[in-house]
């Protein structure tokens, strides 16, 4: 995923159009939209602040995009690494997932 992807994903999840953005960040639409096509690869740094504000992101990610754990997915993860081994067994099931080879994860 792109940052200009992520960015996109995010607004339309909070429900914020372009002209929102853009005039909350201080540019037109159209940046914001060349922002999310990726045609704008460099996002000055005063806009930044103002970006991660309006939707709810951590400004890292303008560096560790690949790194990116969604709270959601974060919720996801924490929770299957209590859950006993039946549950895990299911949800690896539900998800089309292949069980760890027993020197994985040992913990599991």
């Amino acid at each position: 995923m792109t940052i200009g992807e992520y960015l996109k994903e995010r607004r339309q999840a909070l429900n914020l159009s372009l002209e929102y953005v853009g005039k909350t960040v201080g540019v037109d639409r159209s940046t914001v939209q060349r922002w999310e096509k990726g045609d704008i690869k460099k996002i000055d740094r005063k806009h930044i602040e103002s970006i991660c504000r309006i939707l709810s992101i951590d400004p890292a990610i303008f560096f560790h995009l690949n790194d990116l754990i969604f709270p959601d997915e974060r919720q996801l993860i924490e929770a299957y690494r209590v859950a006993d081994h039946g549950t895990r067994s299911s949800v690896r099931k539900l998800l089309d997932i292949p069980s760890p080879k027993k020197d994985e994860h040992s913990a599991i």
